[in-house]
């Protein structure tokens, strides 16, 4: 699914909350814009897709669409998210970055977690793209498959998609929390809250908060 350039703003000013990045990890790459954009930051870029969804020769595909955009030093493994072996490779704590827009559903999203969690250094940001974030039972739905995870930020655009950040440690989660204040953001849940459209909310009207 194509990036809205709204979410792909906002995912620039907070990427840019981590200093020098080294290593992001981006699941489900398709033809590689979100993958290029994370080179803006990190050093090295590791991307992990199945591309089951493509019709055509995958290695065309590929080759047409990804390689382009690769740096030297960066991987694409074409690989079920949950199978990767460049992921199990690399050391604990090493991980800044990590772009999360493959497969949705809990099981999978609860798995690829795990796996990665151990990688992620104490300041990285995770980020869930292209979500359906409305209504707020989607929301909770997703909140709950992050493990231990802990959100701090979310941004909607006009078509109400939007894109989730997660800290893995408490204290860069409260700082991620406080810069985003800058942006004058509603807060949800403890969630600093952006959105494209006047008039969205997540806790206006909403009986439970």
């Amino acid at each position: 699914m194509l990036q809205s350039r709204y979410n792909t703003l906002y995912m620039k000013n907070i990427l840019s909350f981590i200093d020098k990045p080294k290593i992001a990890i981006e699941y489900g790459v398709y033809k590689g814009g979100t993958f290029e954009l994370l080179g803006e930051y990190a050093d090295i870029v590791y991307g992990i897709d199945s591309y089951f969804f493509v019709k055509e020769d995958i290695s065309s595909f590929v080759s047409q669409w990804v390689h382009p955009r690769m740096k030297s030093g960066w991987e694409l493994e074409i690989c079920d998210v949950r199978q990767s072996k460049k992921v199990n490779s690399l050391e604990n704590e090493s991980v800044d970055i990590v772009h999360y827009d493959a497969g949705r559903d809990r099981n999978t999203t609860q798995s690829t977690v795990d796996i990665f969690f151990d990688k992620l250094t104490d300041r990285s940001i995770v980020a869930f793209d292209n979500l359906q974030l409305t209504p707020l039972d989607n929301l909770f739905s997703m909140l709950s498959g992050y493990n231990k995870l802990l959100p701090f930020g979310l941004t909607v655009d006009k078509d109400r998609r939007g894109k989730v950040y997660c800290a893995k440690t408490e204290e860069f989660a409260q700082e991620y929390r406080a810069r985003m204040e800058e942006w004058k953001t509603e807060t949800f849940n403890g969630i600093q809250c952006v959105y494209q459209k006047e008039g969205m909310s997540y806790v206006k009207n909403d009986p439970r908060y």
